[in-house]
């Protein structure tokens, strides 16, 4: 019931947002951002990341009340993130919290409590132009910044350390995110979620990290080291691997193809052959 509520209104915002009142579009996907993103559901993740350590630092055999609802805010944080990316048609929108999440550096006054409602510099709209300078000029534009949490919680999850629960969203909102197509190529190499096109050298390894996550869990869950039932577990290889499948064809058409043609032969088979996901 609340997941329709959630879809209903979503659905709801995209007709707002389908108006092509440039205006009124760019003020709420500011609103959206800043009220709805950045000071509750990324908020309410970061906490229960905190959360999560202070158990496993304290009593990291127990499954105590604190640990449970850390667990279910990450989930709802993950539920509500892939939901919006799947529903909410406004590339810009989605593109801004795409950038939110996967990016590896957070300005490190955005917390639920720190993060004022406008800046002197930016206006009305600190959270999109805070962001914008994040995958226009990357991490010397802006000061003050710190690790993405959210986006090292998502790789965490992804390789298999929580719960298998948590690997599958994560996959499942990685794979929202890189099938809508709302964020171009070239923001997500300077997301790191795609190696450099420049890699097109037999000397070169690398890879993106997103693959490598997908490859540890796969060698977890195959090698029976996940820790999960067997159900769970083919439901969690099979959301990996079709989030993997999602990421190497985006990989492959930005570094190695054009129109369908393949540039490189010899440095697509050293790629194949070094690729930890293949």
């Amino acid at each position: 019931k609340e997941l329709q509520e959630l879809q209903y209104w979503l659905g709801f915002i995209d007709d707002l947002l389908s108006c092509d009142v440039r205006a009124w579009n760019v003020r709420l996907v500011e609103w959206l951002l800043r009220e709805v993103f950045v000071k509750k559901v990324c908020a309410s993740w970061i906490r229960s990341l905190d959360a999560t350590t202070r158990h496993d630092a304290e009593t990291p055999t127990a499954k105590t009340a604190e640990l449970l609802k850390a667990q279910a805010e990450r989930r709802v944080a993950l539920i509500f993130c892939s939901q919006f990316c799947g529903l909410v048609e406004y590339r810009p929108a989605v593109r801004l919290l795409s950038v939110l999440l996967l990016s590896d550096i957070y300005p490190q006054g955005w917390t639920a409590e720190g993060l004022p409602d406008t800046d002197g510099e930016a206006g009305d709209f600190p959270v999109t132009s805070t962001l914008n300078a994040i995958v226009s000029a990357g991490e010397g534009a802006i000061p003050d910044l710190t690790p993405n949490r959210l986006r090292e919680s998502l790789l965490s999850m992804l390789s298999g350390t929580l719960s298998s629960d948590e690997v599958i969203l994560s996959s499942q909102l990685l794979s929202v995110i890189l099938e809508s197509e709302s964020i171009d190529d070239a923001a997500l190499e300077l997301l790191k979620v795609l190696p450099p096109s420049n890699h097109l050298s037999s000397s070169s390894s690398s890879t993106s990290p997103y693959e490598d996550a997908c490859a540890t869990f796969l060698a977890k869950a195959i090698g029976g080291s996940c820790g999960c039932s067997p159900e769970t577990r083919n439901s969690a290889i099979e959301s990996v691997s079709s989030f993997g499948l999602v990421l190497l064809e985006r990989i492959i058409r930005h570094s190695w193809t054009e129109l369908g043609t393949c540039l490189e032969h010899q440095s697509f088979i050293f790629y194949f052959n070094s690729s930890t996901f293949f």
